[in-house]
């Protein structure tokens, strides 16, 4: 586990522990309905935090803190009088869980998006040699077009000249 792991553990246990004390003074006149949400955003914090194992054992420790400190009788461990606390420990469980499936599958998400974006820079950058590539080649077709006119022009030129040299140089022997 990484350091930055382990700070990550010890803020969100030290976030169960501060819950658990700020509640246990006023535990007789709290209403028992709002006492398991202060704990779950603390599991669905730590799951969006560090995972499906900090997720997990955030549930138990807040489950366990809160049944031990917030519940009638106070102070005993799992107090199987009330089923509805075993729902709160599903829900604490289902919180975790999910919120850190969702999560991994963000995480894919945007580690698609970012081959995808690098993909895509890719594709530019060769579109773009390739674009250049083709403006050379027709520069280079345009000067060879430029070439052929002027041997062209340059041929025809010389030949009229010479045509008329020509001829009068088969006429001279005539003569």
């Amino acid at each position: 586990m990484t350091a930055r792991n382990v700070g990550r553990w010890a803020l969100w246990f030290g976030m169960v522990v501060l819950v658990t004390v700020v509640l246990v003074p006023v535990r007789s006149e709290a209403d028992q309905g709002y006492i398991p949400l202060a704990y779950l955003l603390i599991v669905l914090g730590g799951s969006l935090g560090a995972g499906r194992l900090l997720g997990f054992a955030l549930a138990t420790v807040s489950f366990l803190a809160m049944d031990y400190f917030l519940q009638m009788p106070y102070n005993r461990v799992l107090n199987f009088g009330r089923p509805a606390d075993f729902v709160t420990l599903i829900a604490f469980y289902a919180v975790a869980g999910v919120v850190s499936r969702l999560l991994d599958t963000a995480r894919d998400e945007r580690d698609l998006a970012v081959r995808r974006a690098a993909e895509v820079t890719a594709l530019s950058e060769e579109r773009a040699r390739l674009v250049a590539e083709v403006e050379h080649v027709a520069a280079l077709r345009e000067a060879a077009r430029l070439k052929d006119f002027v041997l062209t022009s340059v041929s025809h030129d010389l030949r009229t000249p010479l045509t008329t040299i020509k001829a009068l140089a088969q006429e001279e022997p005539d003569r």
